[in-house]
């Protein structure tokens, strides 16, 4: 079934079929399509709700060249007070114009003084086979219109009536397309010293603009690559820190992300960023002291990541499209990034109002002993299920000997090793490393079908901490693990085809320094219930 029951895609006929059960509860899915890149998120300050945008599988069918054009993206969209509960909108987005007709792909939004808007990538099929604003790419045919020369299109969106708070539609104005031979993937729009705002996109090429309608290619940026989902943005230093290192010189300006096969999902790199006069490119090249290695953001299956400044609680956010298994298409939780001046790498931790979404305590304890080799069963006395949507963290003291922790989720009682595991192999600094850090090996492990995998990471530990975490969201068919606060993280499947149990486990006497778990409860609420109450978190 393609829109409904009663019409093919297209305005007011939004869905693919009958509604989905039993998926996940606290995670961004549509319900019934196929989804895949977080797009354009954004705060409205003047009705104090977040926008998250997504590509949603529900384009309006196109025939060209006796060729049908089918299951093509346009934008879903959401509403928020609070980053963690939302509401659904209607696609504000369509392919509607010959220089987006066959799809829209990953947006951005910018706001420029209060306004908003949505650059965007428009699609087009080749012959041969306190205002916010969205740029967005469209697929078109190439030639027809005449300003589709590659195959797609930038155009920008603006939001139709900025007394609604749910901004439900948007136009696109009459001077679209902005950049007629675009690509795909534009980044949102910074303000460079001298007033002109530029973004890059996919091929690593700089874009310009000053009054939002004249928009001129600079050039390609010098040590930007070809990737997709690209974003660039000021370094996000933690809010507060006594860290004598925080007073670090010459610290690196900037974080440049992208996403690929190259790069095995989505990594980033820090460097400097100098900028200079308009139309003209500036620099980015290696901040002395510091490495311009990639490095990961999740160690996991998380790709084509979209980042946007809170100017509310003053953090840089992003969240993530989770390709795992069995889900047809769902985005991360929204994670703050912050960086660590002690191990010089970004930390990758959801925002403090996921706690909102707690519904009930499962259990809590402090200081027990975990037996060599025993399994114990945290969720033993739970409620039927509990595991399968649940918040737990553990707490395991540091010894001074080599230990293996695992923390196991979805598995079964009488099997074990047939739920997801995520572990540490933990090894004593040696008394020759004489740095302030070392690293042991962390994971997720899967050995039983239908999904095995071994994903594994080196986790940074000072030598002053006497103790390692992690933090699993267990959401029915996927979970998100954070090794010790963010430095480390994986979002992998974690099918419950044999059970739901929690279970903890060591190769030697362990303690366990603190437990806590939770239910959560669904994300889902009214637009009514997002209108009436706009209160922040803090």
């Amino acid at each position: 079934i393609r829109g409904s029951k009663s019409g093919p895609c297209g305005p007011g006929y939004e869905q693919c079929g009958p509604p989905r059960t039993g998926g996940p509860r606290f995670h961004l899915t549509d319900l019934s399509c196929k989804i895949n890149d977080p797009n354009a998120p954004v705060y409205d300050a003047k009705h104090q709700l977040y926008h998250l945008f997504y590509q949603d599988h529900v384009a309006i069918e196109r025939r060209v060249n006796g060729s049908r054009y089918l299951n093509g993206h346009v934008m879903g969209h959401a509403v928020s007070n609070d980053m963690v509960h939302w509401a659904r909108l209607p696609v504000p987005l369509w392919n509607d114009k010959p220089y987006d007709q066959l799809a829209i792909s990953s947006a951005s939004a910018t706001v420029v003084n209060e306004r908003i808007y949505i650059v965007y990538p428009g699609l087009c099929k080749k012959e041969s086979p306190r205002s916010i604003y969205i740029v967005y790419p469209g697929l078109c045919i190439k030639g027809k219109p005449s300003s589709c020369t590659t195959g797609r299109t930038l155009g920008i969106a603006v939001p139709v009536n900025r007394s609604d708070p749910m901004l439900r539609r948007w136009r696109k104005p009459g001077f679209n397309p902005i950049i007629s031979a675009g690509q795909r993937d534009p980044t949102t729009a910074w303000q460079e010293s001298s007033g002109e705002w530029r973004f890059t996109n996919f091929d690593g090429n700089m874009f310009g603009t000053v009054n939002w309608k004249d928009f001129y290619l600079i050039g390609k940026q010098p040590g930007f690559v070809q990737a997709e989902c690209p974003a660039f943005f000021p370094l996000p230093m933690p809010k507060e820190s006594s860290t004598p290192l925080m007073r670090k010189k010459n610290l690196p300006t900037h974080v440049y992300k992208v996403s690929g096969r190259k790069f095995y999902g989505d990594s980033y790199q820090v460097g400097t960023y100098t900028s200079t006069v308009r139309n003209r490119l500036g620099t980015w090249e290696r901040t002395p002291g510091y490495d311009f290695e990639w490095h990961k953001l999740d160690y996991g299956k998380v790709y084509a990541s979209k980042d946007f400044y809170d100017p509310v609680n003053k953090r840089r956010v992003y969240w993530g499209w989770a390709r795992v298994n069995g889900i047809n298409g769902v985005l991360t939780l929204v994670r703050e990034l912050t960086w660590h001046p002690d191990l010089d790498q970004l930390i990758s931790f959801p925002i403090v109002e996921q706690k909102l979404l707690r519904q009930s305590e499962l259990l809590s304890f402090e200081n027990i002993t975990v037996q060599y080799n025993k399994l114990w069963f945290l969720s033993r006395h739970w409620p039927h299920a509990a595991g399968a949507h649940c918040e737990v963290q553990v707490e395991f003291a540091l010894p001074n000997h080599p230990v293996f922790f695992q923390l196991y989720v979805m598995s079964a009682e009488n099997d074990p090793s047939a739920g997801t595991r995520f572990y540490v192999d933990y090894h004593p600094p040696s008394t020759i490393n004489k740095g302030s850090f070392y690293e042991v090996e962390v994971g997720a492990l899967r050995s039983k079908d239908p999904y095995n995998y071994h994903y594994k990471a080196s986790l940074k530990l000072l030598k002053s901490e006497r103790s390692v975490s992690i933090l699993v969201f267990v959401d029915t068919m996927f979970s998100e693990a954070y090794f010790q606060n963010g430095r480390a993280v994986f979002t992998v499947e974690s099918p419950g085809t044999s059970g739901t149990e929690v279970i903890i486990t060591s190769n030697a006497n362990t303690n366990v320094v603190k437990a806590q778990a939770w239910i959560l409860d669904s994300m889902w609420v009214s637009e009514d219930s997002v209108l009436r109450d706009t209160s922040t978190f803090y």
